[in-house]
Protein backbone atom coordinates (compact mmCIF):
# COMPACT_ATOMS: atom_id res chain seq x y z
CA UNK A 1 0.00 0.00 0.00
CA UNK A 2 1.15 3.55 -1.14
CA UNK A 3 0.49 7.11 0.26
CA UNK A 4 -1.10 9.52 -1.88
CA UNK A 5 -1.56 12.27 0.86
CA UNK A 6 -0.74 12.13 4.50
CA UNK A 7 -3.42 14.48 6.35
CA UNK A 8 -1.71 14.53 9.44
CA UNK A 9 0.49 12.07 11.66
CA UNK A 10 -2.41 9.31 11.54
CA UNK A 11 -4.52 9.68 8.86
CA UNK A 12 -3.49 9.07 5.38
CA UNK A 13 -5.05 8.54 1.95
CA UNK A 14 -3.51 5.62 -0.06
CA UNK A 15 -3.94 3.23 -2.80
CA UNK A 16 -4.02 -0.45 -2.19
CA UNK A 17 -2.70 -3.70 -3.80
CA UNK A 18 -6.02 -3.09 -6.08
CA UNK A 19 -5.13 0.57 -6.82
CA UNK A 20 -8.38 1.35 -4.73
CA UNK A 21 -8.19 4.98 -2.97
CA UNK A 22 -8.87 4.32 1.01
CA UNK A 23 -8.30 6.11 3.55
CA UNK A 24 -6.02 4.60 6.40
CA UNK A 25 -5.42 5.41 9.99
CA UNK A 26 -3.03 4.27 13.00
CA UNK A 27 -0.74 6.06 15.26
CA UNK A 28 2.16 7.96 13.08
CA UNK A 29 0.86 6.08 10.20
CA UNK A 30 1.45 9.49 8.16
CA UNK A 31 4.69 11.24 10.23
CA UNK A 32 6.81 12.46 7.98
CA UNK A 33 5.21 10.54 4.70
CA UNK A 34 5.46 11.89 1.17
CA UNK A 35 3.70 10.61 -2.16
CA UNK A 36 4.78 7.36 -2.78
CA UNK A 37 5.89 6.76 0.12
CA UNK A 38 5.63 2.54 1.38
CA UNK A 39 2.86 2.31 4.33
CA UNK A 40 3.51 -0.41 6.83
CA UNK A 41 0.45 -2.62 7.26
CA UNK A 42 1.42 -3.29 11.33
CA UNK A 43 0.55 0.47 12.30
CA UNK A 44 -2.50 0.19 10.40
CA UNK A 45 -5.25 0.12 12.40
CA UNK A 46 -8.28 0.89 10.08
CA UNK A 47 -9.08 0.79 6.66
CA UNK A 48 -12.03 2.85 4.79
CA UNK A 49 -13.10 2.36 1.83
CA UNK A 50 -14.39 5.42 -0.68
CA UNK A 51 -17.57 5.59 -2.95
CA UNK A 52 -17.19 8.98 -3.68
CA UNK A 53 -15.06 12.49 -3.87
CA UNK A 54 -17.87 13.84 -1.54
CA UNK A 55 -17.17 10.95 0.88
CA UNK A 56 -13.82 11.26 0.79
CA UNK A 57 -13.92 14.62 2.29
CA UNK A 58 -16.47 13.70 4.99
CA UNK A 59 -13.95 11.08 6.39
CA UNK A 60 -11.38 12.83 6.46
CA UNK A 61 -13.72 15.49 8.37
CA UNK A 62 -14.95 13.00 10.76
CA UNK A 63 -11.68 11.32 11.12
CA UNK A 64 -9.76 14.76 12.13
CA UNK A 65 -12.70 16.01 14.03
CA UNK A 66 -14.09 12.63 16.28
CA UNK A 67 -11.86 10.62 18.95
CA UNK A 68 -11.02 7.81 17.76
CA UNK A 69 -12.88 5.42 20.51
CA UNK A 70 -15.84 7.04 18.90
CA UNK A 71 -15.15 5.66 15.14
CA UNK A 72 -14.37 2.09 17.32
CA UNK A 73 -17.44 1.99 18.51
CA UNK A 74 -19.37 3.23 15.49
CA UNK A 75 -17.80 0.15 13.66
CA UNK A 76 -18.13 -2.08 15.96
CA UNK A 77 -22.54 -0.82 16.06
CA UNK A 78 -22.14 -1.32 12.01
CA UNK A 79 -20.34 -4.58 12.14
CA UNK A 80 -23.55 -5.73 14.27
CA UNK A 81 -26.06 -3.83 12.13
CA UNK A 82 -23.95 -5.90 9.04
CA UNK A 83 -24.14 -9.13 11.07
CA UNK A 84 -28.11 -9.13 11.88
CA UNK A 85 -28.90 -8.40 8.01
CA UNK A 86 -26.23 -10.34 6.29
CA UNK A 87 -25.68 -7.44 4.51
CA UNK A 88 -22.40 -5.14 3.56
CA UNK A 89 -23.43 -1.45 4.60
CA UNK A 90 -21.63 1.34 2.64
CA UNK A 91 -18.90 3.95 4.51
CA UNK A 92 -21.76 6.35 4.30
CA UNK A 93 -23.67 4.78 7.29
CA UNK A 94 -19.69 4.77 9.68
CA UNK A 95 -19.69 8.52 8.54
CA UNK A 96 -23.64 9.69 9.97
CA UNK A 97 -23.22 7.34 12.75
CA UNK A 98 -19.89 7.95 13.91
CA UNK A 99 -20.94 12.09 13.74
CA UNK A 100 -24.22 10.85 15.22
CA UNK A 101 -22.85 9.57 18.83
CA UNK A 102 -19.97 12.03 18.98
CA UNK A 103 -22.86 15.19 19.01
CA UNK A 104 -25.02 12.96 21.49
CA UNK A 105 -21.80 12.36 24.09
CA UNK A 106 -20.64 16.24 23.29
CA UNK A 107 -24.70 17.69 24.22
CA UNK A 108 -26.03 15.49 26.23
CA UNK A 109 -29.29 16.84 25.58
CA UNK A 110 -32.27 16.29 27.65
CA UNK A 111 -34.32 13.06 27.00
CA UNK A 112 -37.38 13.03 25.26
CA UNK A 113 -39.62 10.56 23.40
CA UNK A 114 -38.76 10.34 19.65
CA UNK A 115 -41.89 10.96 17.92
CA UNK A 116 -41.44 7.63 15.82
CA UNK A 117 -40.98 5.63 18.64
CA UNK A 118 -43.89 3.62 18.48
CA UNK A 119 -43.55 2.98 14.62
CA UNK A 120 -40.27 2.12 14.80
CA UNK A 121 -40.73 -0.59 17.51
CA UNK A 122 -44.11 -1.70 15.28
CA UNK A 123 -42.00 -1.40 11.77
CA UNK A 124 -38.43 -2.26 12.13
CA UNK A 125 -37.51 -4.80 14.60
CA UNK A 126 -34.21 -5.81 13.84
CA UNK A 127 -33.37 -1.95 13.78
CA UNK A 128 -34.91 -1.06 17.08
CA UNK A 129 -32.71 -4.17 18.28
CA UNK A 130 -29.26 -2.62 16.89
CA UNK A 131 -30.30 0.77 18.56
CA UNK A 132 -30.42 -1.64 22.09
CA UNK A 133 -27.39 -3.34 21.42
CA UNK A 134 -25.51 0.19 20.08
CA UNK A 135 -27.28 2.07 22.98
CA UNK A 136 -25.32 -0.37 25.11
CA UNK A 137 -21.76 -0.45 23.10
CA UNK A 138 -22.02 3.23 23.36
CA UNK A 139 -22.09 3.19 27.52
CA UNK A 140 -19.84 0.14 27.47
CA UNK A 141 -17.26 1.91 26.02
CA UNK A 142 -17.77 5.14 25.77
CA UNK A 143 -18.60 5.62 29.47
CA UNK A 144 -21.63 7.42 28.35
CA UNK A 145 -25.51 5.94 28.75
CA UNK A 146 -27.25 7.75 26.25
CA UNK A 147 -31.35 8.61 26.66
CA UNK A 148 -33.50 5.64 25.14
CA UNK A 149 -34.76 8.04 22.50
CA UNK A 150 -31.04 7.15 21.21
CA UNK A 151 -32.44 3.71 20.42
CA UNK A 152 -34.68 5.00 17.80
CA UNK A 153 -32.65 7.48 16.36
CA UNK A 154 -30.13 4.51 15.77
CA UNK A 155 -32.11 2.62 14.44
CA UNK A 156 -33.46 5.11 11.96
CA UNK A 157 -29.96 5.35 10.85
CA UNK A 158 -29.61 2.18 9.73
CA UNK A 159 -33.70 2.13 7.71
CA UNK A 160 -32.25 5.03 6.03
CA UNK A 161 -29.16 3.17 4.93
CA UNK A 162 -30.81 0.73 3.64
CA UNK A 163 -33.29 3.39 1.42
CA UNK A 164 -32.04 4.15 -1.96
CA UNK A 165 -32.29 7.74 -1.13
CA UNK A 166 -30.33 8.07 2.17
CA UNK A 167 -31.82 10.36 2.86
CA UNK A 168 -33.43 10.90 6.29
CA UNK A 169 -36.64 13.16 5.83
CA UNK A 170 -37.36 10.78 2.84
CA UNK A 171 -36.45 7.62 5.61
CA UNK A 172 -38.95 9.43 7.91
CA UNK A 173 -41.87 9.87 5.46
CA UNK A 174 -41.46 6.31 3.94
CA UNK A 175 -41.78 5.51 7.84
CA UNK A 176 -44.90 7.10 8.43
CA UNK A 177 -46.40 5.85 5.40
CA UNK A 178 -45.73 2.11 6.07
CA UNK A 179 -47.62 2.60 9.81
CA UNK A 180 -50.51 3.81 7.80
CA UNK A 181 -50.47 0.60 5.72
CA UNK A 182 -49.85 -1.51 8.69
CA UNK A 183 -52.55 0.26 10.60
CA UNK A 184 -54.89 0.14 7.51
CA UNK A 185 -54.39 -3.71 6.85
CA UNK A 186 -54.55 -3.91 10.30
CA UNK A 187 -58.23 -2.44 11.06
CA UNK A 188 -59.12 -3.80 7.43
CA UNK A 189 -59.21 -7.52 8.51
CA UNK A 190 -59.89 -6.73 12.39
CA UNK A 191 -56.89 -8.50 13.37
CA UNK A 192 -53.11 -8.05 15.28
CA UNK A 193 -50.17 -8.57 12.95
CA UNK A 194 -46.99 -10.65 14.58
CA UNK A 195 -43.91 -8.36 13.92
CA UNK A 196 -41.37 -11.30 14.04
CA UNK A 197 -43.59 -12.93 12.02
CA UNK A 198 -40.76 -13.85 8.19
CA UNK A 199 -44.41 -12.64 6.26
CA UNK A 200 -44.24 -9.73 8.28
CA UNK A 201 -40.83 -8.75 7.72
CA UNK A 202 -40.75 -9.73 3.91
CA UNK A 203 -43.55 -7.77 3.71
CA UNK A 204 -42.39 -4.49 4.84
CA UNK A 205 -39.27 -5.08 3.16
CA UNK A 206 -40.83 -5.09 -0.49
CA UNK A 207 -43.15 -1.84 0.87
CA UNK A 208 -39.65 0.03 1.63
CA UNK A 209 -38.49 -0.99 -2.28
CA UNK A 210 -42.06 -0.06 -3.50
CA UNK A 211 -42.08 3.60 -1.72
CA UNK A 212 -38.54 4.25 -3.50
CA UNK A 213 -39.93 2.68 -6.95
CA UNK A 214 -42.79 5.51 -6.74
CA UNK A 215 -40.41 8.50 -5.19
CA UNK A 216 -37.88 7.57 -8.59
CA UNK A 217 -41.20 7.03 -10.70
CA UNK A 218 -39.64 3.46 -11.60
CA UNK A 219 -42.62 1.53 -10.69
CA UNK A 220 -43.44 -1.84 -12.71
CA UNK A 221 -44.81 -1.36 -16.27
CA UNK A 222 -48.15 -2.67 -17.42
CA UNK A 223 -47.83 -5.86 -18.97
CA UNK A 224 -50.32 -8.71 -20.29
CA UNK A 225 -48.97 -11.33 -18.37
CA UNK A 226 -48.91 -8.88 -15.10
CA UNK A 227 -52.48 -8.19 -16.15
CA UNK A 228 -53.74 -11.81 -16.15
CA UNK A 229 -51.67 -12.66 -13.32
CA UNK A 230 -53.40 -9.52 -11.24
CA UNK A 231 -56.63 -10.96 -12.95
CA UNK A 232 -55.76 -14.41 -11.80
CA UNK A 233 -55.03 -13.02 -7.93
CA UNK A 234 -57.97 -10.92 -7.48
CA UNK A 235 -60.42 -14.06 -8.32
CA UNK A 236 -58.62 -16.01 -6.09
CA UNK A 237 -58.07 -13.66 -3.03
CA UNK A 238 -61.29 -11.17 -3.38
CA UNK A 239 -60.56 -9.63 -0.25
CA UNK A 240 -56.65 -9.17 -0.40
CA UNK A 241 -57.40 -7.44 -4.16
CA UNK A 242 -59.93 -5.02 -2.28
CA UNK A 243 -57.86 -4.26 0.54
CA UNK A 244 -54.91 -3.69 -2.30
CA UNK A 245 -57.00 -0.96 -3.61
CA UNK A 246 -57.57 0.75 -0.77
CA UNK A 247 -53.21 0.64 -0.04
CA UNK A 248 -53.14 1.92 -3.18
CA UNK A 249 -55.13 5.03 -3.01
CA UNK A 250 -53.32 6.04 0.01
CA UNK A 251 -50.12 6.06 -2.04
CA UNK A 252 -51.84 7.72 -4.90
CA UNK A 253 -53.01 10.36 -2.56
CA UNK A 254 -49.00 10.70 -1.23
CA UNK A 255 -47.26 9.85 -4.63
CA UNK A 256 -50.00 10.60 -7.45
CA UNK A 257 -48.61 8.37 -9.29
CA UNK A 258 -51.07 4.82 -9.48
CA UNK A 259 -49.99 1.51 -8.99
CA UNK A 260 -49.28 -0.58 -12.12
CA UNK A 261 -51.29 -4.50 -12.31
CA UNK A 262 -47.66 -5.60 -11.75
CA UNK A 263 -47.38 -3.54 -8.36
CA UNK A 264 -50.60 -4.69 -7.25
CA UNK A 265 -50.38 -8.21 -8.11
CA UNK A 266 -47.40 -8.53 -5.83
CA UNK A 267 -49.24 -6.85 -2.65
CA UNK A 268 -51.74 -9.22 -3.14
CA UNK A 269 -49.46 -11.96 -2.65
CA UNK A 270 -48.04 -10.40 0.37
CA UNK A 271 -51.22 -9.42 1.96
CA UNK A 272 -52.62 -12.32 1.30
CA UNK A 273 -48.94 -14.53 3.19
CA UNK A 274 -49.56 -11.81 6.03
CA UNK A 275 -52.75 -12.45 6.76
CA UNK A 276 -52.33 -16.07 7.18
CA UNK A 277 -49.32 -15.95 8.76
CA UNK A 278 -51.59 -14.11 11.66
Amino acid sequence: MQIIKSFNNNIALAKNEKNKEVIVIGTGIGFNKKNGDHLERGKIEKIFYLESNEQEMALIHLLSSIPIAVINTATEIVKFGEKEFSIKFSTALLIALADHIHMVIKYQRKPEEHPLKWMIIRLYQREYKIGQKAVQMIADQLNYLPPDNEIISIALHFVNAQTKEKNMNTTMSFTEMSNRIVSFIEYFYQVSLVKSENAYLRFITHLQFLLNRLVEKEIFPEEKTSEELYNFLSQNHPKEQLCVEKISELLFEKFSIPLSKAEKGYLVLHVNKLIHKT
